[in-house]
């Protein structure tokens, strides 16, 4: 995962939302291998006039990243905008980002259907050898 954070002073009338996906889409934030799938970027971008804060990531998260788990990094940094304390703010919301990265990356195997080795190893065999331990013929 790469991430940026960028601290930006907008006019009111410019939405923040579409100002992050134009900068996240073509403001070279991340390297140019990172594209599409391979695309692993956060980018946290914070006006400063406003005190809001939106974040934008790569398609190679979206499959496994949810609004909801955005909103709660951006939740996390809400407290310190508010006070226009910005570096507490970037500080807060990469602490939860990366919690909850590292949730996601130990709730993947289950949702791809994988067990644990220590199941199979708890079970006293592993999978592959009750198959070859089969008395029937399988062809």
């Amino acid at each position: 995962m790469s991430l940026a954070a960028v601290m930006t002073d907008l006019l009111p009338e410019i939405p923040l939302a579409l100002h992050a996906f134009w900068l996240f889409n073509r403001g070279s934030l991340f390297s140019a291998v990172e594209r599409g799938g391979d695309n692993h970027g956060v980018l946290l971008l914070i006006d400063t006039s406003s005190q809001r804060a939106v974040t934008i990531i790569g398609y190679g998260l979206e499959p496994f990243v949810s609004e909801m788990t955005l909103e709660v990094c951006l939740n996390a940094a809400a407290g310190s905008l508010a006070k226009e304390e910005y570096g507490p703010a970037l500080e807060a919301f990469i602490r939860e980002i990366e919690r909850q990265l590292t949730t996601l990356q130990h709730q993947l195997p289950r949702t791809f259907g994988f067990e644990d080795a220590g199941t199979w190893l708890a079970s006293g065999e592993s999978p592959a050898e009750k198959v070859m331990a089969r008395d029937d013929d399988l062809y």
